[in-house]
């Protein structure tokens, strides 16, 4: 929690600098964004916690130089990490291999419109968990069972992020919190840095 704060104490002041650039002269608009991304994933439904590295694209359309609605899907490389079964009786730890596969889409709302653009925003849709193929037996359950049942859960994306654009070309960075549903929420942070084109 406390990288989130200091994350968003950096965009606040990242945004004051921002709006003082009074001699900034706007492009004009262009309307659509595609790009590339690397992503990291904390997984906090296991424990310990379980970094994943992945890739993703992106592509999104604006309506005006502040409003954009974009869509995004991302691919987590496999992890292995050990898991808990018990029958009620005997206990078991299983090795288990998981990769993931994000989709998310929605608003994406900018708060500077300059060479430093700082935007907030909120995506929906699914995480999916997969494959596992061990068999712990008969009778054994655990508590993390959509991590290791190739379930897909819905999921929500509220973020904040930083692009520092150079003509059509730009980096951009994306933190925020990719929270799925499973009996509650399961929050975890999420993070994308990658270039990005505008056309």
């Amino acid at each position: 929690m406390n990288h989130m704060i200091r994350l968003l104490v950096a965009i606040i002041g990242l945004t004051l600098c921002a709006w003082a650039q009074d001699t900034y002269q706007q492009p004009a608009i262009d309307h659509w964004t595609v790009g590339l991304f690397a992503d990291g994933f904390r997984l906090s439904r296991v424990s310990p916690h379980v970094n994943f590295i992945g890739v993703g694209g992106r592509a999104g359309y604006y309506f005006g130089r502040r409003f954009a609605l974009e869509a995004e899907v991302s691919y987590d490389f496999e992890r292995h990490f050990n898991t808990l079964y018990t029958n009620g009786f005997t206990n078991m730890n299983i090795n288990t291999p998981v990769r993931l596969l994000h989709g998310l889409g929605g608003p994406r709302f900018d708060l500077t419109t300059g060479r430093l653009r700082l935007f907030g925003e909120f995506k929906a849709g699914f995480i999916q968990f997969g494959p596992f193929t061990e068999n712990p037996g008969p009778g054994f359950t655990n508590t993390i069972g959509e991590v290791t049942a190739n379930e897909t859960r819905p999921a929500i994306y509220p973020a904040a992020g930083v692009e520092a654009t150079f003509g059509r070309f730009g980096l951009r960075l994306d933190i925020g919190d990719d929270l799925y549903f499973r009996n509650g929420h399961h929050s975890n942070i999420k993070a994308t840095f990658g270039p990005t084109f505008r056309f």
